[in-house]
């Protein structure tokens, strides 16, 4: 009996450790900057080819879509629920002290021909977090300082 009692933690703690891995030790990144994606702040390109590319923040996802002409729909997260939303509905804060996409200041890496180089611009400046309603924007900018605007005026 005691043998089967441990069997069967053994195998609960074996799956849940594996679905632990499966689900958070995925590295999601960027198609535009390559750090992490945020979920609350998360936003979406739709190509016209049908491609679909993840951004880890809406400032990053709007620099990366400026001069395309073959974006044919974006969508971004509401901060407060994470839901994906048409962004030009959304009410942005930006340039809020909320900022969830930092690097070092010192960060540096080597490029595909193996030159190494030091960021010292982060496209994802000045913060930009998006919300549903503009009275969750506004409480927002009340509390994080920062503008609200909206999807034409940031384009």
């Amino acid at each position: 009996m005691a043998y089967r009692v441990v069997g069967t933690f053994f195998v609960v703690a074996l799956l849940a450790g594996g679905g632990y891995y499966l689900t958070y030790q995925e590295d999601v990144l960027c198609d535009l900057c390559g750090r992490h994606l945020h979920q609350e702040v998360s936003y979406k390109i739709h190509l016209s080819s049908g491609e679909v590319l993840y951004a880890c923040c809406p400032r990053c996802g709007l620099n990366a879509q400026k001069g395309k002409d073959d974006v044919v729909a974006t969508e971004v997260a509401d901060f407060t629920t994470s839901e994906l939303f048409p962004a030009k509905e959304a009410y942005f804060v930006e340039g809020s002290r909320v900022q969830l996409c930092r690097h070092d200041e010192s960060e540096s890496g080597r490029d595909q021909t193996g030159i190494l180089y030091t960021m010292v611009w982060d496209r994802c400046l000045p913060s930009l977090v998006a919300f549903r309603t503009h009275e969750e924007a506004e409480q927002f900018r009340g509390q994080n300082g920062g503008q609200i605007k909206t999807y034409a005026q940031l384009l």
